[in-house]
């Protein structure tokens, strides 16, 4: 994707999505995605004229703040015979809540306890709390299963649509896992299939020393094929009937 916002690029994703569960071929919750754009956060701006004025040092400030808000590996011991990592942080009443800062202090240069909320500012803004990449650039997983009855070619093809007629300029798209797989191999199966059935025929020919044997053989291949689908068929539908 290219450098747009990133609630740009969710709402344009929703409107793939929406796009795509038009087909109706997707499983039930449908083609989705778990991106959201409007997460509530908060932003913690440190004064640096403050701090100087204080005389506070910056990494001082933040990691009283990294280690009272989050947290921050101390030692490790072991303990019949497990094995424990100690880390230090606040207890969840004292940091559930952004006035918490008040009650963080941190030295300064000339031995003063000085309190973070007269460092730092804190202002709610909404955002995406994790920005995933995919090939280096920001990126937004998209999923779906497609529902009984139809193939993940179809559902691959209902997604490549959707993108072509929803997509906003600059964002591009690709496949991963084992769609990527899938698409990257095309019309490779009716190949193995064909380099199967060569291969097969001169196995029997040699078996048999014939070239006529292996082709009765064969040709009886998509005769039990036919039937096995036949069957196959006639058991679903004695289960829908069933139900």
């Amino acid at each position: 994707m290219s450098r747009l916002r990133c609630y740009k690029i969710a709402a344009n994703a929703q409107e793939i999505l929406a796009k795509a569960n038009k087909s109706g071929i997707f499983s039930p919750p449908g083609a989705f995605t778990q991106f959201a754009a409007d997460t509530p956060q908060y932003e913690i701006d440190l004064d640096r004229n403050q701090l100087s004025a204080l005389n506070v040092k910056f990494a001082d400030a933040m990691t009283a703040l990294s280690t009272s808000i989050g947290s921050s590996y101390v030692s490790q011991f072991v303990l019949d015979p497990r094995y424990y990592q100690v880390y230090v942080q606040l207890d969840s009443q004292y940091r559930d809540r952004p006035q918490a800062i008040s009650q963080i202090y941190v030295r300064s240069s000339n031995d003063n306890m000085i309190s973070l909320d007269q460092l730092a500012t804190i202002k709610p803004f909404t955002g995406p709390a994790v920005i995933p990449h995919f090939n280096g650039s920001r990126s937004i997983l998209l999923q779906g299963t497609p529902s009984e009855g139809y193939s993940s070619g179809q559902a691959i093809s209902i997604i490549q649509d959707a993108y072509k007629s929803s997509a906003l300029p600059g964002v591009d798209f690709d496949w991963s896992d084992l769609t990527q797989q899938q698409v990257a191999a095309g019309s490779l199966g009716a190949l193995v299939f064909l380099f199967a059935i060569i291969m097969m025929f001169l196995v029997l020919a040699a078996q048999y020393e014939s070239y006529i044997d292996p082709l009765i053989i064969l040709l009886s291949v998509p005769l039990a094929i036919f039937g096995g689908i036949r069957c196959d068929r006639a058991a679903t539908i004695h289960r829908s009937h069933a139900l």
